[in-house]
């Protein structure tokens, strides 16, 4: 059944990756799975798609290798009343593959196809059946007609005569347990014909769908590493820097991404190096910032004292003695304030400028706790780990205090252990 052209295009790139992937599955572990690989490959081959020589070969390597994945068994048959065993359909397999193939990659199916009529006899002995041994033996190795002896000799090929006497000896003994089958295991056929395939499978193009992906593996990536968003190591650096894909952009891009590549590096090389003077800087400069805040404070608070001094404007609500209006102030408590006994919207969780916030014993626990961990010292670290809106330099006083007081020291060394 005929499809349209994008159809027909995505099949193909699903049939190229399908290949790949049981290639990939019957390398590792000489087998193809029934349940699941084997019927996604049904159902694609029966799709519309682009029919190439390339992919006319893929098609019957996967064939091939589903018939020796089942070879292992002589009484596999693929129709009803057939005597044709599995390593046999095989064998229609190569026949398949030969003309697909250039000059090149020809002499590497002779010694396939002597390996599986040679175990397609083995098997069968192996399974301690040396009657259907003698008859596939006799379908495979009979001697052929003079007419198949010309053919024979004007391809240059001959029968292994060695084959042919090991196998007879075998079929005579009637012993399973014979020598010659079990030098010639199973396992070892899968493995030589893995080896036997890897020259045609290496000469076959990466699919495009496995293309487009490492290419936008790649791409994401570079937009991390050009975001800072992910870190890499020095050798991770150089290897971009070297790359193919900045060494494909225009002069002037690749001088931007070389610039944002040794500030990413500078930057790297900063927080390695300079850690602890980065840290002192930023203590200095929470201690300036402090200072501005308290002068916009102070200011604040001297024009708010002279409104209330003044007038109240028409229309404004009284205060009440205690400085609230009328409003209760229950009602601008927000639910997730009320739920954590939080008695304004100004409290740890959104403080206002100016507004000192006191310490509770479970905040300075958790204190106590990151000091222990990251050392004194390392405020901005605390800070971060604690997710607090106080600064450095007021976690450097709070530890000040804290130690001056005997009576908490004693109590955190109790709860936290000591230093």
């Amino acid at each position: 059944m005929a499809g349209s052209f994008e159809e027909e295009r995505v099949n193909s790139w699903i049939l190229d990756y399908s290949y790949q992937r049981a290639w990939k599955e019957f390398s590792s572990t000489s087998n193809i799975d029934l349940q699941t690989t084997r019927d996604f490959i049904q159902w694609i081959v029966t799709q519309p798609c682009m029919i190439t020589t390339e992919r006319k070969l893929k098609v019957q390597i996967l064939l091939f290798l589903c018939r020796l994945s089942d070879g292992s068994d002589h009484t596999t048959r693929y129709s009803v009343n057939s005597n044709i065993t599995a390593l046999e359909e095989a064998l229609k397999n190569i026949d398949s593959i030969e003309p697909l193939l250039g000059k090149k990659h020809v002499n590497c199916l002779e010694p396939m196809r002597t390996s599986v009529k040679k175990q397609a006899v083995l098997v069968c002995c192996r399974a301690d059946d040396f009657e259907a041994g003698k008859d596939v033996f006799q379908r495979l190795w009979q001697k052929p007609s003079s007419k198949e002896e010309k053919v024979l000799k004007k391809l240059e090929k001959q029968v292994d005569k060695n084959a042919v006497d090991n196998l007879q000896k075998v079929l005579v003994s009637n012993d399973k347990a014979h020598s010659y089958i079990n030098f010639n295991t199973y396992e070892r056929f899968l493995k030589k014909a893995v080896e036997y395939l890897s020259e045609i499978h290496d000469s076959f193009s990466i699919p495009y769908l496995l293309q487009q992906a490492e290419s936008y593996e790649k791409k994401s990536h570079m937009q991390d590493l050009m975001k800072g968003t992910i870190k890499f190591s020095n050798a991770d650096i150089q290897q971009y820097m070297t790359s193919n894909g900045i060494k494909s952009l225009t002069r002037k891009a690749q001088q931007n991404m070389e610039t944002k590549l040794q500030r990413i590096r500078e930057a790297k090389q900063i927080q390695e190096g300079d850690v602890e003077e980065m840290q002192i800087s930023e203590s200095n400069n929470n201690a300036e910032s402090d200072e501005t805040e308290h002068e916009e404070n102070t200011s604040r608070l001297r024009k708010r004292t002279v409104q209330q001094t003044s007038t109240p404007k028409k229309g404004t609500p009284k205060k009440m003695d205690n400085g609230s209006n009328d409003e209760s102030d229950s009602e601008k408590i927000s639910p997730l304030h009320k739920r954590l006994g939080l008695e304004a919207e100004s409290s740890i969780l959104n403080p206002k400028k100016g507004q000192r916030i006191p310490w509770n014993y479970g905040e300075t626990k958790d204190f106590y706790k990151q000091v222990k961990k990251h050392g004194v010292g390392n405020w901005s670290k605390i800070r971060d780990n604690l997710h607090t809106f106080r600064t450095n330099v007021q976690l450097k006083d709070k530890w000040r205090s804290i130690l001056s007081n005997e009576s908490l020291i004693s109590k955190l060394y109790e709860e936290c252990g000591k230093m």
